[in-house]
């Protein structure tokens, strides 16, 4: 399995591979489940070393690939030469010296018979002149420096003679040693390294048809490569380096990617715990990612230019500067962020030079979060800006107006990045949304500070909370059964408070919707009083009083008071007749039978009953009293206009046994007339 991975400026491919350490050895691949030949040993001199690897080459002729190996103990080098079906013949052994440690294989003497080059530990180079039958038919000697450390064959000053280069003085000098076409080599030109070199790999780095030299080189943080441009004359001259990871690297040249630049496979050994295969990408100036070193302000004042603006640059697939880029950087504000319609001022479209894009007037005309500027290049592709924000408000929405014991939810509104909010100067929440309860009667402040991008913005506003009216309820704690002008009240809660009052077992006489009433209670049992009050600020609060009715107090004698299920005698919404429609007209009185309806007996002398207002045309009143007798001063319920409400009462009858219903109001409206008890 590969991954990338980016190391100092080169990006590389990795394969992990298999680590053989002694006593161990790499399972191999298997294409099909055929059971794999066991692999053939070849005997070679002590402790080969044949500069990192075999060398593959067909020594006799006979189109099949041969072997040379360096043994480095042995002061030898050994020959197979190869039967075309994978084996070798055994090994043959050419005497070279002490220490032998690196070979090239190349035409030395140009008389199209491969030549084998061995480097020693000593600096001395061994030349052994190929027969073309697998044998040499001659050996000489040449200086390669002192102190080597790598070795490479190839035609360096383009002469068509192949020429070598070492690594010497313990890795600190790259030299090139030129042949003269007959197997033999003239005086040595240095040029000094930067770091302690330990390799070469030829190859033609940077395509203008000279061969370059990698120059593999290791440190204390880790191995790498140093690229030395070749000048088609026998220079060499220094260019990138690049960190390759860590553990005696080999390098191979080849076209990996197919684009017709060389490229090379790095082996590592990772100190000997796995090894790992790397590849170094050719770019040669073709672009492959648009990056961005200078960004956007986070926040900014619209339509002013951006300080600092945006700086481009152009990087080739090594994450190198792509120095000889010249292409345009075209600017942007990206779909969907910032406010709709917001354009993008200034020199939007800027010519790389040396692969640097360099804006200079940019700006964004509209106010607005979360913008980002998106950056192309032809070939490079895209970039995106930090997300950035200009001109930031915020606004708290929520009630201004609270009551003391209410829940009340603020809430500063979605996109930004903070919330912090504060109550008269007091920090208490860091949400978008908070909720308060309990406030105190008075003024508060509540403030709320946001941000986004880098953008810091705050807003308050001021909560009036109002307290809660006071509902305790006075009034007698035990009764006498049917007990009538029993008084109760709560507190006054101002100009324009109201007050709902109920009680069960028994009837409010006088004073609904005001904070005193008169009420009359049922048969023995428990009479519970019950009150709304809202005042002014339209805060309510509720109360109540359980009235004990006894009837074992020194009580007078029944008064005849009944009760009877709730029954309904009149509903003028419904069809016209007696108890139905039509509506009451404006100003108009209706007379209603009750006697004789609902259980109520023809010798009851009044009843308790609850009246309903509703689909009033404007506001005014209704009047209930006897039938047929004069009306009262006093309205029995009061409406505005559209409102629907209900009171109840006593309601003595008419000699006919019903109750006239008359309307203060210059509209029409329905009303509702329900009886739950009388009095004989």
């Amino acid at each position: 399995m590969s991954t990338g991975r980016t190391y100092s400026g080169v990006i590389v491919a990795a394969l992990a591979l298999a680590s053989c350490r002694p006593g161990e050895k790499a399972a191999p691949d298997h294409w099909n489940d055929a059971p794999a030949p066991a692999p053939a040993p070849y005997p070679l001199g002590e402790d080969c070393d044949p500069g990192y690897s075999p060398w593959p080459v067909d020594l006799n002729g006979d189109s099949k690939i041969d072997l040379v190996v360096a043994n480095y103990n042995s002061a030898s080098i050994s020959v197979l030469l190869g039967t075309g079906s994978g084996t070798f013949t055994p090994q043959v052994q050419y005497a070279v010296g002490t220490s032998p440690n690196w070979l090239a294989v190349e035409d030395f003497n140009r008389d199209n018979k491969p030549d084998v080059a061995i480097l020693r530990t000593d600096g001395v180079i061994v030349i052994l002149l190929g027969d073309g039958a697998g044998s040499f038919v001659s050996v000489s000697t040449a200086a390669g420096g002192a102190g080597p450390a790598g070795f490479a064959s190839g035609d360096f000053n383009e002469d068509g003679k192949p020429d070598l280069a070492t690594i010497n003085m313990n890795g600190q000098f790259l030299s090139f040693l030129p042949g003269n076409g007959m197997g033999g080599f003239g005086s040595a030109s240095s040029v000094a390294l930067p770091d302690y070199g330990s390799s070469l790999t030829p190859g033609d780095v940077n395509g203008d048809s000279h061969i370059d030299l990698l120059v593999q080189w290791g440190v204390s943080g880790g191995d790498g490569a140093t690229v030395f441009l070749g000048n088609g004359a026998g220079g060499f001259a220094r260019s990138s380096s690049y960190f390759v990871g860590f553990g005696s690297p080999v390098f191979t040249p080849g076209d990996f990617e197919g684009d017709g630049l060389v490229d090379f496979a790095v082996a590592t050994n990772n100190f000997g715990d796995s090894t790992t295969l790397l590849f170094l990408r050719n770019t040669n100036c073709s672009a492959r990612r648009l990056g961005l070193t200078t960004d956007v302000p986070g926040c900014v004042t619209p339509g002013v230019t951006f300080a600092p603006q945006p700086v481009a640059k152009v990087y080739d697939d090594g994450e190198n500067l792509l120095t000889c880029d010249a292409g345009t950087v075209s600017a942007s504000i990206l779909p969907g962020t910032g406010t709709p319609g917001a354009v993008l001022n200034g020199t939007t479209s800027v010519n790389a030079v040396g692969g640097i894009a360099t804006f200079t007037n940019l700006s964004v005309n509209a106010a607005g979060a979360g913008y980002r500027l998106k950056f192309a290049h032809a070939q490079a592709g895209t970039t995106l800006s930090r997300s950035f924000s200009q001109g930031l408000t915020v606004m708290v929405t929520g009630p201004g107006q609270v009551c003391s014991n209410g829940v009340h939810e603020y809430d500063a509104g979605a996109g930004y990045e903070t919330y912090q909010w504060t109550l008269d100067g007091n920090p208490f929440s860091r949400a978008r949304k908070v909720t308060l309860s309990g406030l105190s009667a008075g003024s508060h402040t509540l403030a709320v500070t946001v941000t986004r991008d880098g953008c810091m913005v705050s807003t308050s506003r001021m909560i009036q909370s109002t307290g809660v009216p006071s509902a305790v309820v006075t009034g007698p704690t035990e009764v006498c059964p049917y007990k009538a002008d029993n008084v109760a009240s709560v507190p006054d809660a101002g100009v324009g408070a109201t007050y709902v009052w109920t009680v069960t077992n028994g009837v409010i006489t006088a004073g609904a919707g005001t904070r005193q009433v008169t009420f009359t209670v049922g048969p023995s049992g428990m009479a519970v009083l019950s009150v709304t009050v809202t005042n002014a600020g339209g805060c309510s609060s509720g109360g109540g009083k359980t009235v004990v009715v006894n009837a074992g107090m020194a009580c007078p004698g029944p008064v005849g008071f009944f009760t009877i299920t709730p029954c309904r005698v009149i509903d003028t919404r419904q069809l016209a007749g007696p108890y139905g429609g039509p509506s009451l007209s404006p100003l108009g009185t209706r007379n209603v039978t009750v006697a004789g309806q609902c259980g109520i007996p023809a010798t009851a002398k009044s009843v308790v009953i609850n009246v309903i207002v509703t689909n009033p045309g404007a506001q005014g009143y209704l009047v209930l009293y006897p039938g047929n007798t004069p009306a009262p001063l006093a309205s029995t319920i009061n409406f505005r206009a559209g409102q629907t409400r209900a009171n109840n009462g006593i309601v003595p009858l008419g000699a006919a046994g019903d109750v006239a219903v008359s309307s203060g109001s210059a509209g029409s409206l329905d009303f509702l007339l329900d009886v739950n008890g009388y009095f004989e």
